[in-house]
């Protein structure tokens, strides 16, 4: 048969489990210096236990509480030395109808304490530097918790939105929104997904980009939200600039092409010399073959004109005819003249990209006059 439990004693169970759990020792003493509970730690640390008398077990440690129960002083903290053994007690008030009713005493081992000393000074030093490191940022940063609410704003930031942090931090992202300070937030997105958002807000006719970064717990909880951001106003100033001349010159090379079309199209070979009359009957035959040709001969006889007889002739016709000058380009820039390059390939290179001369005489032709000059590593 099963015994059943005295009232109240699974809660006091509960409880003796919750104070063990404790790092440091604990004691509930009453007013007539009565041990009512004790963790395990301060049993060991005191050598005594529940029921036991503190003036009688630990007499040092109960003429810290006399000021304490008396009401003489709200808290009282001394070191106690005992059994070989440095602490430091701590000794609080506990209120029942505005009357001290009993005394919590909180016991810590002077090695805790001087582990803490110790870190200190480096978690000090890490503070100043990580405070540094945000105070230094060119980008603006905001630290939110997870929920949103604005914790920290550096000066970066002060300066990017013309306000003091004094009057924006402790203020959640949806409340800035709603009073017009910024148009969207990349800090209230995450705290509603918890993944990470990059976005562009509008901030007085500017344009700033903001990434916000979640932060968890070893619990999985969303904890802090960090989001950097940045004015791009005149970088996408600068980048529809890039635009437009780049589409200016797009438009500058096809009229370029046109013309070259009606020019090749009102040009006309007179010939009278058998030689070339029959140089000119081989152009017109080779223009029909879907093939390379070689043109020979010394520069100013007019290899130009039997390319464009060609051209004129074949089924490309309607189609560009490109001429490259190969004896003209630096050897560093065959290739990339030749066949283009994609965005971002070198230093100074368009950020778009270049189409090649091989790429837009596609469909067309492409006469590579000179071509006796490229160097032979080409």
């Amino acid at each position: 048969m099963s015994q059943s439990k005295k009232p109240g004693s699974e809660s006091r169970e509960f409880l003796q489990i919750v104070v063990d759990a404790a790092g440091r020792g604990l004691l509930l003493v009453d007013r007539q210096g009565g041990i009512m509970l004790a963790n395990n730690l301060a049993r060991e640390l005191l050598n005594t236990r529940e029921g036991v008398q503190v003036n009688e077990a630990v007499p040092a440690l109960w003429s810290l509480m006399i000021p304490v129960v008396c009401g003489e002083k709200a808290r009282t903290e001394a070191p106690l030395h005992l059994n070989g053994q440095e602490l430091l007690a701590q000794v609080n008030p506990l209120y029942q109808d505005s009357q001290v009713s009993a005394v919590i005493c909180i016991l810590v081992e002077r090695t805790q304490i001087e582990n803490m000393s110790r870190l200190l000074p480096s978690m000090t030093s890490l503070a100043r530097e990580l405070d540094a490191i945000i105070d230094s940022s060119s980008d603006g940063l905001f630290v939110c918790d997870g929920e949103a609410n604005v914790i920290r704003m550096n000066p970066a930031s002060e300066k990017i939105h013309k306000i003091s942090s004094t009057e924006i931090v402790g203020r959640n992202m949806s409340e800035l929104i709603e009073v017009g300070f910024i148009d969207r937030s990349a800090a209230w997105e995450t705290s509603q997904t918890g993944k990470p958002v990059t976005l562009l807000q509008n901030k007085d006719g500017r344009t700033l980009m903001s990434i916000s970064t979640p932060i968890f717990n070893e619990d999985g909880e969303l904890e802090r939200i960090v989001v950097s951001e940045r004015d791009i106003t005149e970088i996408d100033r600068l980048q529809r600039e890039i635009e437009e001349q780049e589409a200016k010159a797009d438009e500058f090379r096809h009229q370029i092409l046109e013309r070259q079309q009606a020019e090749l199209e009102s040009r006309r070979v007179i010939a009278r010399s058998p030689a070339m009359v029959k140089a000119l009957a081989q152009a017109v035959k080779v223009s029909k073959a879907d093939s390379s040709v070689l043109i020979l001969g010394e520069s100013g006889v007019g290899k130009g004109l039997i390319a464009d007889l060609i051209h004129q002739n074949s089924a490309r016709s309607c189609r560009p005819l490109i001429k490259i000058n190969c004896g003209a380009i630096p050897e560093s820039l065959i290739e990339a003249e030749l066949f283009g390059y994609e965005k971002g390939a070198f230093t100074g290179a368009q950020t778009k990209g270049k189409p090649g001369h091989f790429e837009l005489a596609d469909g067309g032709i492409l006469f590579l006059d000179e071509i006796a000059e490229l160097p032979l590593s080409s």
